[in-house]
């Protein structure tokens, strides 16, 4: 073969080379689907490989499905990105001393509290308080660093603990969310002033008796939530929490046979006036009284105020939260928060969707239109999002180089954290997801990163090397099925072997 021929063969074969590894997979991928016995399930999938910018597969990839907690990836981008990755959410505790009003004859003033929220689902969340919390191990302990403050003030008496929330609406469930598990910790209101994740822990303990009523103990401790319990002690453990909507009337229920190690949680109604409740108990055991507990209203006078203390949250602990442990007051924290910045008005559903889409609209254009968001969290079954949507999206955030890593690292990790953390171990530390899950619907979406220099030939040579993004292959997957028939390990065992045959086909020959 002359010279000049052999040199065009050989560039032509290196040019074909991708798209024949790409056609491969594609390939692959489709046999497992069309092996798999899903039945009617729909499928929706897209995959991109975002170091060649270029698809790998499209299946149903613009048919809208219901995302469940793949939406958060949504909600949390649009909140990164509106936000900005140095934003903190504020929690305030703030002294005056005062008249109520201008001929108020009281020459002492009013000594009045305000605790101004800022939306931050972290406040008194005892699972961040252990991680980043310091000196403050709970929420117990975080109060008691408010009553300190108030002390150390030389405060002896509260006439009014004013809580101020209007940085969110009263809107705190949505309307599409099923009412009979708004009493789950997954349907914790939302609110402008939240508290440990506002639910309450309850540990039910078995008295000596059959048929007695067993001990219960509640965290936190409150007198203000009214319990009534007709539980009893037996021989099974069947005990849980009915609460009457919109209030906080708790009836313990069902029997106890074993000590509770683990709580039952049961959610409140209006965290803000209940956490306002708390305070006002712990300050009184501090021997400060307080008169009333409330909300501002137009009397109320415009004063110059002293901050006592504030609680500071950055978003990426927030983000974390929200999509590795998919907590979903955290997603719609942040969904109402964005809105909020958006529109200027106390954060809401409505407006929290119109800072999403905004915020859709400038990253993807006109793909925007076909994302409907309810919610922030994904709960509600109003929600709808394509595959192509949600890969484009990742390509987005993974390409922007002051939100991509912040990005990254609140989502699950294969084998190490989150929601994945006991799933694809052999790509361990390779793979960054969100899952998703409610009634029929089960989701999976993120990054799969294949370093172009693995050790050694195995599929996980470089589960425990430094992973550097500059030098992987970045693959960007949305894995949507709704009204599934199959169980719900079925279809994540054919996510997983998507994911890893992914992994096979495209890392380095």
């Amino acid at each position: 073969m002359p010279k000049s021929l052999h040199f065009l063969f050989s560039a032509l074969i290196a040019l074909a080379t991708p798209c024949l590894v790409l056609a491969d997979a594609e390939y692959e991928i489709r046999s497992i689907l069309r092996g798999a016995n899903i039945g009617k399930t729909k499928v929706a999938v897209s995959i991109d490989d975002l170091s060649a910018n270029r698809s790998i597969m499209r299946v149903n990839a613009d048919e809208p499905m219901i995302p469940a907690s793949n939406l958060k990836l949504v909600v949390s981008a649009a909140a990164l990105a509106t936000l900005g990755p140095d934003f903190h959410f504020e929690t305030k505790l703030v002294w005056y001393n005062a008249p109520l009003k201008a001929n108020d004859p009281d020459t002492r003033g009013r000594a009045i509290l305000k605790i101004i929220g800022d939306g931050d689902p972290a406040f008194g969340d005892d699972a961040v308080l252990r991680a980043h919390g310091n000196q403050v191990a709970d929420a117990e302990a975080l109060v008691q660093v408010w009553v300190d403050a108030v002390k150390q003030a030389g405060i002896t008496r509260i006439d009014t603990i004013l809580i101020d929330d209007s940085v969110f609406d009263q809107e705190f469930v949505h309307e599409s969310w099923p009412e009979d598990q708004l009493n789950r910790w997954y349907c914790a209101q939302v609110a402008g002033l939240n508290f440990f994740t506002n639910c309450l822990d309850i540990y039910p303990v078995p008295s000596s008796v059959q048929g007695d009523s067993p001990f219960v103990r509640m965290l936190p401790e409150t007198n203000a939530v009214t319990t009534t319990n007709v539980a009893v002690t037996g021989n099974a453990d069947t005990f849980w929490i009915s609460r009457k909507l919109g209030t906080n009337e708790l009836t313990y229920r069902g029997t106890v046979k074993h000590k509770r190690l683990k709580p039952v949680n049961v959610t409140v109604h209006d965290a803000p006036i209940l956490f306002g409740k708390i305070f006002a108990e712990r300050l009184f055991k501090a021997g400060i009284a307080v008169g009333e507990v409330r909300r501002p209203n137009s009397e109320d006078p415009l004063l110059e105020g002293k901050d006592l203390h504030i609680v500071r949250t950055p978003i990426s602990i927030v983000l974390n939260r929200c999509n590795k442990n998919s907590q979903n007051l955290y997603a719609e924290c942040l969904f109402k928060r964005t809105g909020r910045k958006v529109t200027g008005a106390s954060g809401s559903f409505e407006n929290g969707a119109a800072g999403v889409r905004l915020f859709l609209q400038k990253q993807i254009g006109t793909a925007a239109a076909s994302v409907q968001t309810a919610d922030g969290s994904g709960m509600s079954r109003k929600n709808s999002v394509t595959a192509r949507v949600i890969t484009d999206l990742l390509g987005v955030m993974h390409n922007d180089p002051k939100l991509s890593k912040v990005y990254r690292d609140s989502l699950a990790t294969a084998g190490i954290d989150g929601t994945i953390d006991d799933r694809m171990v052999e790509l361990k530390g390779r793979v960054f997801g969100k899952t998703g899950y409610i009634n029929g619907v089960s989701c999976l979406s993120g990054y799969l990163f294949i370093p172009n220099n693995p050790r050694g030939t195995g599929a996980n040579s470089a589960a425990d090397a430094e992973l550097d993004p500059k030098d992987c292959r970045v693959i960007a997957f949305s894995l949507l099925f709704n009204d599934f028939s199959p169980s719900l390990s079925v279809l994540q065992k054919l996510q997983d072997d998507i994911v890893r045959k992914l992994d096979q086909e495209l890392r380095p020959r």
